[in-house]
């Protein structure tokens, strides 16, 4: 079986331009600004000198996912020893096996839309010539692929907001087939509230206030949305051997099960669909549920749905307590970055050795399930595997992932 290594990551995020910065909010939650934000035009503007390799140019062009995806994507190389390939003089042998797979929920619709309004309300004849690709999903994936210089095989993503599990296993895919070394897998949006509160059926708070931002809490009104961008460096065993790069967390496949029935799916069943995921996860690869450390589930602030959800991890894990967490507790819900947000921040956790808490204690309609949850930084006495668990918005359907301790094992890849 091959091993896939998390080897970089980088983020945008309101007012969060670094993991560490991100860290260090989640670290200290229970002092943060309790009110939801989204990254704007002016905010962008000011962190552009931090980017030189983005033309200004583009930004004007562009919807300001992609833009995010720009600048997340330069903490990422840092990291994985690969900022070279910003360097348009510098011939990169190995940009010819790195690929890029990400995606957007909404691909540049803002950016278009916008265009489109331009036509319908000054009788305009003349838009930019980026409106079309601003209704493409695979922008994101061309832009990345163009600024860097890379030739692998790419790919877009667009099932909703699992779209970062989607991208990594078609990345885990090209790898097991040869066709790359090493893939940047990401998500980004820009929200229109407006657009997705129609489309997802009410779910989503008109508010954002403190309340309105709690996972598993029940004063919750609906979905608290945000936007940015999130990037991940997923590279063989091999390659990171090779190029002898830090290591920062293993990833295991991801596991998929298609049996929950709608969207926004609030009857008991769906506990089930939980224990089957699960289960598979376990058994694909060979652990049992002790061997589990810390779970981070969708938590997507949907009061029917977190409660089940909590349920599901209470009975499965039935004597267990305090090992659940969820970013969004503090950062809310970007959709299509929610799960590249979930592996750096377990990744981080390993890494550090630390585990992060709810600012708050999370309360549900049984109080039962409340010492599910880690509050006030309770640690963990070893962190070696996390498990991620999302359930997608488009269809319903239920993804997991293992975050894994990287534990070395002796072979030589000089000749292979």
């Amino acid at each position: 079986m091959n091993r896939y290594f998390i080897t970089g990551y980088g983020l945008l995020l309101p007012g969060i331009s670094k993991v560490e910065e991100l860290w260090n909010l989640l670290k200290c939650a229970n002092s943060f600004n309790k009110t939801l934000n989204t990254i704007s035009h002016d905010e962008i503007e000011s962190l552009l000198p931090q980017f030189p390799y983005i033309d200004k140019k583009k930004v004007k062009h562009s919807d300001l996912q992609t833009v995010f995806h720009l600048m997340a994507v330069h903490e990422c190389l840092e990291k994985s020893s690969l900022t070279s390939l910003l360097d348009d003089k510098v011939q990169v042998e190995i940009s010819k096996r790195i690929g890029v797979v990400s995606g957007s929920m909404f691909a540049q619709m803002n950016f278009g839309i916008e265009q489109v309004a331009k036509v319908v309300e000054t009788q305009t004849s003349r838009i930019s010539p980026y409106t079309g690709m601003a209704f493409y999903y695979g922008s994101n994936v061309g832009e990345l692929s163009c600024l860097l210089g890379t030739r692998g095989e790419n790919c877009a993503t667009l099932g909703g907001t699992s779209l970062v599990l989607d991208g990594i296993d078609i990345a885990e895919a090209m790898i097991d087939y040869n066709r790359n070394d090493i893939v940047l897998v990401g998500g980004g949006e820009n929200v229109d509230y407006e657009l997705v509160r129609e489309s997802l059926l009410g779910q989503i708070s008109e508010d954002n206030d403190f309340y309105t931002l709690l996972p598993y809490y029940n004063k919750k009104k609906g979905v608290t949305l945000t936007n940015g961008a999130a990037i991940i460096m997923l590279e063989s065993e091999k390659s990171a051997s090779q190029r002898d790069v830090k290591q920062y967390s293993a990833i295991s496949n991801v596991v998929t099960v298609n049996n929950v029935e709608s969207l926004f799916q609030t009857d008991e069943s769906i506990v089930e669909s939980y224990y089957g995921l699960i289960d598979k996860v376990l058994k694909e690869n060979q652990l049992t549920k002790d061997d589990i450390s810390i779970v981070i589930p969708s938590g997507e602030s949907n009061t029917n749905t977190d409660f089940l959800e909590a349920k599901a991890l209470k009975q499965y894990f039935y004597n267990r307590s305090k090992f659940v967490y969820t970013p969004r507790s503090v950062v809310g819900n970007s959709m299509g970055v929610s799960c590249a947000l979930d592996i750096i921040v377990a990744s981080m956790m390993i890494n550090k050795e630390e585990t992060l808490s709810f600012p708050y204690k999370p309360h549900l309609k049984d109080e039962k399930l409340r010492d599910i949850f880690i509050y006030n930084n309770e640690e963990q006495a070893k962190i070696e595997r996390i498990l991620i668990i999302h359930k997608n918005w488009t269809d319903g359907k239920l993804s997991g992932v293992i975050v894994s301790k990287v534990k070395k094992r002796k072979e030589n890849y000089e000749n292979s």
